[in-house]
């Protein structure tokens, strides 16, 4: 697994190679406006940041959000998070495991299996905080891959991960040689470095990509360049769509702007709601694949 010091290594080789330019976009805006804290200096710190940005949030959500869990969500969530509470004792000897965090994932998780059911996708994730949504996608085996800018975030996936797929992890910080294929059961982690130069190396294809609470709260410049890139892995037959939950805090960057990037990117807006938004690639909007999405989400076609 990475450590800190491993990780701070590669990062500092490749911020000296990379212009300043590409090193402003990767900085978080709301992170570094707000002082929140971003960076370990060992693995025994990252119990901070196992149920983090979602604390108080639990009950509401819960009610609110997801309306209840079914008896399938129920086990999965007691899964992961009886998961996360060994992976605390025997990390951190703290008695810790996450809830609030986890159920925001769930929401996620929810509407990906509204559009795939029982045959698992391909899922790339911009952001994934403290990492859930990998979790539940690792643990019903979907092929799954991810990118983060922040070190003690990513560090924390990294570890969680390598112990919930038992290994399963392709770590492109430590090893870059990869075909751009997703496994099913098997991550691919890849950090910012690499992932600013992807363009012009490998792109995976995928059928969902997905930032959650993010995407206001990117560099504009960051911004224009994961919407470039996602519209990349998404090019293919079938179902493609972007999928997200909450824009992240709108202070920075508006929605209305977001929404202007992702169609200036080639987006075209399907559906939006408190629980959910999607975006497709304007040539599938109005394809034979959106037959096959659930008639609630109001999308052309919808059964």
């Amino acid at each position: 697994m990475l450590s800190p010091s491993a990780y701070d290594e590669l990062e500092q080789k490749s911020v000296s190679e990379l212009p300043n330019r590409v090193l402003m976009m990767v900085q978080s805006v709301a992170f570094g406006t707000l002082g929140y804290p971003t960076r370990v200096r060992s693995e025994s710190e990252l119990w901070k940041y196992l149920d983090v940005m979602h604390e108080s949030r639990f009950e509401h959500d819960l009610e609110h959000l997801l309306g209840g869990l079914t008896d399938r969500e129920f086990e999965l969530f007691k899964r992961v998070a009886s998961f996360v509470l060994r992976f605390s004792e025997e990390n951190f000897q703290r008695t810790l495991t996450t809830r609030s965090s986890l159920l925001r994932a769930l929401n996620v998780y929810r509407h990906l299996t509204d559009l795939f059911g029982d045959h698992p996708a391909r899922i790339f994730e911009i952001g994934p905080g403290s990492g859930y949504l990998g979790c539940l996608l690792l643990d019903n085996q979907w092929a799954y891959g991810a990118t983060d800018v922040t070190q003690a975030f990513y560090l924390l996936q990294n570890h969680l991960w390598h112990g919930l797929s038992e290994g399963k992890v392709k770590e492109l910080a430590e090893n870059n040689d990869w075909d751009g294929s997703l496994l099913p059961g098997r991550a691919v982690h890849i950090p910012w470095w690499e992932f600013y130069r992807l363009l012009d190396r490998v792109v995976p294809k995928v059928d969902v990509v997905t930032c959650n609470h993010a995407l206001a709260e990117m560099h504009p410049d960051s911004l224009v360049f994961t919407l470039r890139a996602a519209r990349e892995m998404l090019r293919g037959e079938g179902l493609k769509a972007f999928v997200f939950e909450g824009w992240g805090c709108e202070q920075w960057v508006q929605r209305s702007l977001i929404t202007k990037q992702f169609y200036r990117a080639g987006f075209r807006l399907v559906h939006n709601d408190d629980h959910i938004t999607v975006f497709v690639p304007e040539e599938n909007a109005f394809s034979r694949p959106a037959a096959r999405l659930p008639s609630r989400f109001g999308w052309p076609g919808g059964k």
